[in-house]
């Protein structure tokens, strides 16, 4: 039902008092929200969000934060995480995972209190989509960092995946591909891409006493390397 939840109230020597009081919205069967009042002492007031949306071929939630002006720190604070899972069509599916902050020390001063947004120093920032079929599959990944320590990662642009599987009676042949380019957060540092590629053939003999299932597989790895400390 629509109405208040359950306050919750704490304190720090560097925050003073920290009231929440939450408040749910019952939308609809599919939909509903919770929004948090955080009365912060040294700080300010500060919003939670949390808004939950099924329908037949996914569930979403989208988490958010905000602070408007932050006493301590003297700026606007915020936070989003969004996450997707869903089956669009048959056969396809799809993956959303992103999650971002105003500043590198927000979990530091404002852990979530309602939000299940867990602190971290690496957020990711990633989306997917992927095809299954009856002897093969494949999917597309692009993969982006925000790194809260300010080091070096890699981001992922994208992530091309593909694998199939075709049995020939007691045969099988397996193949293997992936391509990834490899794009540096940090403007002076070497990017690239790589390719791998894996495949195999093997044998399966069962009888009622045991069974035989031999492979021989090749792999190949190939890297493209540009080192951005060097271009003009």
């Amino acid at each position: 039902r629509t109405g208040l939840l359950y306050p919750s109230l704490s304190s720090s020597e560097q925050d003073g008092y920290d009231l929440s009081l939450p408040y749910y919205f019952n939308i609809a069967p599919n939909i509903d929200d919770t929004l948090t009042t955080r009365i912060i002492e040294q700080r300010g007031v500060l919003f939670e969000n949390e808004a939950r949306y099924l329908n037949h071929f996914s569930m979403n939630t989208l988490n958010t934060s905000w602070l408007p002006d932050d006493d301590l720190q003297g700026s606007e604070r915020w936070l989003i995480d969004f996450n997707h899972t869903g089956t669009p069509a048959p056969n396809w599916s799809s993956d959303v995972r992103f999650t971002r902050v105003s500043d590198d020390t927000y979990f530091d001063d404002l852990t979530p209190v309602t939000l299940a947004v867990p602190a971290a120093d690496v957020l990711s920032q990633r989306a997917q989509v992927a095809y299954s079929g009856n002897s093969w599959s494949a999917s597309a990944l692009v993969n982006d960092y925000q790194i809260l320590d300010s080091s070096t990662s890699y981001k992922r642009m994208p992530q091309l995946n593909f694998n199939t599987n075709q049995n020939l009676n007691e045969t099988a042949l397996n193949l293997s591909l992936q391509y990834t380019q490899f794009d540096s957060t940090n403007e002076s540092a070497t990017d690239g891409n790589r390719l791998h590629a894996r495949q195999s053939i093997g044998y399966n003999a069962e009888t009622t006493w045991g069974y035989l299932r031999p492979e021989a597989g090749v792999w190949h790895s190939n890297y493209d390397f540009s080192d951005n400390s060097s271009a003009s």
